[in-house]
């Protein structure tokens, strides 16, 4: 399973966003965000997939929609009937992009969360991300995506090098920012 650390970066000009209250929702903001769960024969992971959506969203107009590229095993069932998700909608089998522009066309909130289905999100992540998603010139925002062993895995960094190739090649980690930080990257990683 994956799992999002708190740390949060975004995409902008500025160096720091403003502050984020206790609550993570800066301004008393609610953005609504619609979480667009992509699964394929996700069975085994699903169910705390969305478990863990509605902690981390807390306090927000969170809408839930699992879009299934046609499983064989019982995914789209667990979802459905786990009462976690508002809404199933089943796909052709085409790609994790064709599957995630689908959930993105049927979405009734303003803000996008695209999720993987075994990503276990922390509490209150999602609250932090649409807080800082309301600052006008934070255009996206990803948390630190780890992997099943807690190591960081690469997101923002520098459009790939021919360093930033060897060094993933041989597994030598970047190095990490500091924590609790946003700042200006030119991409994010899009595996949340």
């Amino acid at each position: 399973m994956r799992s999002v650390s708190t740390e949060m970066y975004t995409i902008t000009d500025q160096e720091r966003i403003g502050s984020v209250s206790a609550s993570g929702v800066s301004d008393g903001v609610d953005p609504g965000i619609t979480a667009v769960v992509i699964t394929h024969n996700s069975a085994g992971t699903v169910l705390p997939c969305l478990r863990s959506l509605r902690e981390a969203a807390s306090g927000l107009s969170l809408e839930t929609l699992v879009v299934d590229a046609h499983s064989t095993d019982q995914t789209a069932e667990l979802a459905l009937e786990s009462g976690l998700a508002e809404r199933l909608l089943e796909v052709e089998n085409r790609g994790f992009a064709a599957a995630a522009n689908a959930g993105a066309a049927r979405a009734h909130r303003s803000f996008l969360l695209f999720v993987n289905p075994d990503t276990v999100l922390p509490p209150h992540c999602v609250t932090t991300l649409a807080a800082h998603l309301a600052h006008p010139r934070v255009a996206a925002a990803s948390g630190l995506l780890l992997d099943r062993h807690g190591r960081a895995e690469p997101w923002g960094e520098p459009f790939p090098s021919l360093s930033w190739y060897l060094r993933r090649r041989i597994r030598v980690p970047g190095p990490l920012r500091p924590p609790g930080i946003a700042r200006s990257v030119p991409w994010l990683c899009g595996a949340v």
